[in-house]
């Protein structure tokens, strides 16, 4: 096969040379150490902590605010089984325009007695305008899954904050290509994940809660590494942490660990605040080339309500998406467009590699 051109980074990292390195790692130590207690506290759960700490610096918090869990899904789920529905205060607001993991997890606790509140689109207006004294959480996205769009959540968490609303964010699409600062920015909770811009791949997840929310929150979807000494081995009473440790689950996924923290490596000697700016410049790019093609662009075009992914419209998008897969060409296809994300590895000519396809596939607009 010829030479790959990746430009998909949005919905899997490639595997680095590092990444590889840090999982070998492991599993030189899983097989030299006899003793699974020599390997867990010696290798496993220091690498845990590591992992912790790292995620902590690219999102601004601190490393007692994060806890791993083995998906966005669970750590939503252990966060929503926290919650009471059972009040004046039970509705929980959200778009039709999220990720399913964002919804559908809130969408369970309707028999508990929570009520969904749709609103249109993904705008700060139209998320405050269903805010109000009956609000118990807002859950949204700092960057769109569908188009890039960026969601200012400084000012969401503001009007929620004032209505007494707890603020969710899934920030899959933002962490380690757009910058974040937790305490700053005000929400209450965020989820995110090493699989995309954070180069780490599947199998583990991470949940921020607000140091000061955290007392108040008592998940009951949980595991034994929610406790607060998950080695102590009692079973007879829940003795839950006052870090985010508590929105733990069971037995996590060694590999994914040292897979996750390698990637994480990578981004922070790199800085968020370089990889922001050169793919700034190569979504530009696309844009243009996009537009030279006469296709339509979804994304908005203002840097600052941009992420890092480019979608735009083009004809029989999954027949496109798999001609262009066949040809080499990583990207991927969502609701008639294709999505197309750069990181800070990538080149113009990378991008100039997809559109020079698309011409020789008979790709244009109108």
């Amino acid at each position: 096969m010829g030479r790959t051109t990746f430009l998909g980074t949005h919905t899997l990292a490639p595997l680095g040379h590092r990444a590889r390195a840090a999982v070998d790692r492991f599993l030189d130590a899983w097989q030299e150490k006899a003793s699974a207690e020599r390997l867990w506290f010696e290798d496993i759960i220091p690498e845990m902590r590591r992992l912790e700490a790292l995620y902590a610096r690219v999102i601004g918090a601190d490393p007692d605010e994060v806890a791993l869990t083995p998906s966005i899904s669970t750590g939503l789920s252990s966060l929503q089984s926290s919650l009471a529905f059972d009040g004046e205060r039970r509705q929980v607001v959200l778009s039709r325009d999220e990720f399913p993991a964002d919804s559908l997890v809130w969408l369970a606790a309707e028999p508990r007695g929570a009520e969904v509140v749709w609103v249109g689109g993904r705008s700060v207006d139209g998320f405050l305008a269903a805010v109000g004294g009956r609000t118990a959480v807002v859950s949204v996205s700092r960057v769109s899954y569908l188009d890039g769009a960026v969601l200012d959540v400084e000012a969401l968490a503001a009007g929620c904050r004032a209505a007494g609303a707890l603020l969710v964010v899934d920030d899959y699409h933002g962490s380690g290509v757009l910058p974040i600062d937790v305490h700053a920015n005000g929400c209450d909770a965020l989820v995110g994940g090493p699989l995309k811009y954070l180069l780490g791949g599947p199998g583990v997840a991470f949940l921020y809660v607000r140091r000061d929310r955290i007392p108040e929150l008592r998940p009951t979807v949980t595991g034994w590494f929610a406790q607060a000494d998950f080695f102590a081995f009692d079973g007879s009473a829940v003795d839950w942490p006052p870090t985010a440790q508590r929105f733990a689950m069971g037995t996590p996924a060694p590999a994914s660990i040292f897979a996750a923290a390698a990637g994480l490596e990578i981004v922070l000697e790199v800085g968020v605040d370089r990889i922001r700016s050169r793919v700034l410049e190569l979504t530009d790019h696309l844009v243009t080339r996009a537009a030279d093609a006469g296709l339509v662009v979804r994304t908005p075009l203002p840097h600052g309500e941009r992420g890092g992914m480019v979608a735009f419209e083009v004809p029989d998008s999954k027949a496109v998406l798999h001609a262009l897969l066949a040809e080499g060409v990583v990207v991927d296809e969502r609701h008639g467009a294709l999505r197309v994300a750069p990181h800070f590895f990538s080149s113009e000519d990378d991008v100039d590699v997809l559109f020079t396809t698309l011409g020789r596939l008979g790709v244009t607009g109108g």
